[in-house]
């Protein structure tokens, strides 16, 4: 319409440089990528905990290793061996440990 009225003419390639520097092609927004930005080390122990699963073949019978790493440190906290790892052993591992830690704390506290 605006080359009919003669108000601008434009190449397709300049409307489609314009558009695309200003963002205006893609459909959905982007956000910045954090890729390649690496995993925010914790700066002090216990601060974050990891859990790794892992098989182990025990004279042909397969097993569960479940450890509970520090981040920090990366020190294993606390680990288990068991023939079945479902959801409720990684939580009784996890209980475990969180009681012990407050159970340190309390006794740092008191001196």
């Amino acid at each position: 319409m605006m080359i009919d009225a003669n108000v601008v003419a434009v190449s397709p390639s300049s409307v489609f440089r314009v558009l695309r520097d200003g963002g205006r092609l893609a459909r959905f927004p982007r956000h910045p990528s954090k890729k390649g930005t690496g995993f925010e080390q914790p700066l002090a122990p216990h601060e974050h905990w990891h859990i790794d699963i892992a098989h182990i073949n025990i004279h042909g019978t397969f097993n569960y290793l479940c450890a509970v790493l520090d981040g920090a440190s990366r020190y294993i906290v606390d680990w288990s061996l068991r023939e079945s790892m479902r959801e409720p052993d990684v939580e009784v591992l996890l209980g475990r440990r969180a009681q012990i830690h407050s159970e340190q704390d309390r006794k740092l506290e008191r001196g």
